[in-house]
């Protein structure tokens, strides 16, 4: 089916085009929240004579989307998160905990809208799309630190395995060198009573 769009949807496209999307789509959400009409000749009409008001609606629009992509493009974002030494993270920054930090400063966005190449898995500083309008996107720096503090602490049992196998090492070479000893002195005195006896 054929709808014409009455507000943007980033995934579809912008206000005034007509797309082509699934029949259940339009007739259940898209055309009931008003987001769409059919594309019927009665509303191509009615579009042509809006078509002036779209346009001053794009072009507001367009002119939003511009502020916002100004304020963005003055934010850093800054994200820290457990990894190793190597700057390698234990997890990942995708562009849903971008979309997060964005929304919990004041940015009404869809998480459609933030874009990234790969998901981020090392420290270092990046850069994300955000695409505000179709004639508007803008890169947001990002900087992603890497905790190191909360590495994984040797456990009691495995630092008292390690000290018990390191006393035990100890131990048996002290053993061994005093039983050397011990057992020369015991040969030779052995040897001293069987020649005491034979006499």
């Amino acid at each position: 089916m054929e709808v014409i769009l009455q507000e943007n949807y980033p995934s579809l496209g912008y206000v005034g085009d007509i797309v082509r999307v699934r029949n259940g789509f339009a007739r259940n959400f898209l055309i009931p929240k008003g987001i769409a009409s059919e594309a019927s000749s009665r509303n191509a009409r009615e579009l042509k004579h809006r078509l002036s008001n779209i346009e001053a609606k794009k072009r507001r629009l367009k002119g939003e989307a511009e502020e916002i992509a100004a304020k963005i493009a003055a934010e850093s974002l800054t994200f820290t998160l457990k990894g190793s030494d190597r700057s390698r993270l234990f997890g990942s920054v995708t562009p849903k905990e971008i979309w997060n930090e964005l929304s919990g400063r004041g940015y009404e966005l869809e998480r459609k809208q933030v874009k990234l190449l790969d998901p981020i898995k090392s420290a270092g500083e990046y850069t994300a799309t955000v695409q505000l309008h179709a004639d508007v996107s803008v890169e947001v720096a990002l900087r992603i630190e890497v905790d190191t503090s909360s590495k994984k602490p040797t456990t009691g049992k495995r630092k008292a395995k390690a000290n018990d196998d390191q006393s035990s090492e100890e131990d048996l070479s002290d053993a061994v060198m005093d039983d050397g000893v011990v057992g020369e002195e015991s040969v030779v005195s052995e040897a001293g009573s069987d020649v005491s006896e034979e006499e």
